[in-house]
């Protein structure tokens, strides 16, 4: 039986920093990555068609940003993905809102290819236990 990938929605604006996180996931044999969108209206449509196991979500984007994706997803009662909220900003009001509404993990970027396996890993075993 094949073992299952941890399939990875990753949030981002800025295509260079996702295409950059997408590589380091790629890398690993154990983690992949499912779809990547660049604000918050297509990032809730796509959490909600593929359910993805961990979704990486910038909090600050366009249309919606992330807080919003994090208050639909609990206003719709959706646990099946656990959400890391990532920032390039350091804020213990909003890295503490976005884990009121529900996000697993807070981020800081730039973050090393490493640490995010790491918190990817930890995050999925606390969901699927």
């Amino acid at each position: 039986m094949e073992k299952h990938r941890i399939r990875i929605l990753i949030a981002d604006n800025d295509k260079s920093f996702a295409n950059m996180v997408k590589e380091s996931i790629d890398a690993d044999g154990d983690m992949e990555v499912v779809a990547i969108t660049t604000n918050g209206e297509a990032t809730l449509k796509k959490i909600m068609e593929l359910a993805p196991d961990i979704a990486l979500i910038d909090l600050v984007m366009p249309v919606n940003d992330g807080l919003w994706i994090l208050e639909e997803l609990e206003e719709a009662s959706f646990t099946q993905t656990g959400v890391i909220a990532m920032s390039g900003f350091e804020s213990d009001t909003v890295s503490q809102m976005a884990i009121d509404l529900g996000a697993k993990y807070f981020l800081v970027k730039p973050f090393s290819g490493v640490c995010l396996k790491r918190r990817v890993a930890q995050v999925y075993k606390s969901i699927k236990v």
